[in-house]
């Protein structure tokens, strides 16, 4: 589990420019499900990069602007660490990610601010 400590919300909460990226997403500590885990992040990454290409950029663009989160689906370190929820947070030149123990509902939020 990851500690969110105030200064992360803080971070989080202050002003960016460009497009912001949330991908929330309730996982498994164990069991047959934990297997899914990873191929649902990477579906989520999919669907943020298609959002991000149909409202603020071209999708080659959208590609590598989500590249800093494509490698933790295959990442096993990320994986052992695991706990009942996921939260990812991106935006330009930023990434957070946090293991949380209570199961969020799975979603993808895009928005862009200016």
């Amino acid at each position: 589990m990851d500690v969110v400590e105030m200064s992360d919300i803080r971070e989080l909460m202050e002003p960016r420019e460009g497009p912001c990226v949330s991908i929330c997403l309730t996982t498994h500590v164990s069991g047959p499900d934990e297997l899914q885990d990873a191929l649902r992040l990477r579906n989520l990454i999919d669907r943020a990069d298609d959002q991000l290409a149909r409202g603020w950029m071209r999708a080659p663009v959208a590609r590598d602007w989500m590249e800093p989160v494509r490698s933790l689906p295959l990442d096993h370190d990320f994986w052992e660490k695991r706990n009942r929820g996921l939260a990812i947070y991106i935006a330009d030149g930023f990434r957070k990610t946090f293991r949380v123990p209570d199961r969020k509902s799975t979603r993808l939020n895009s928005s862009h601010a200016n």
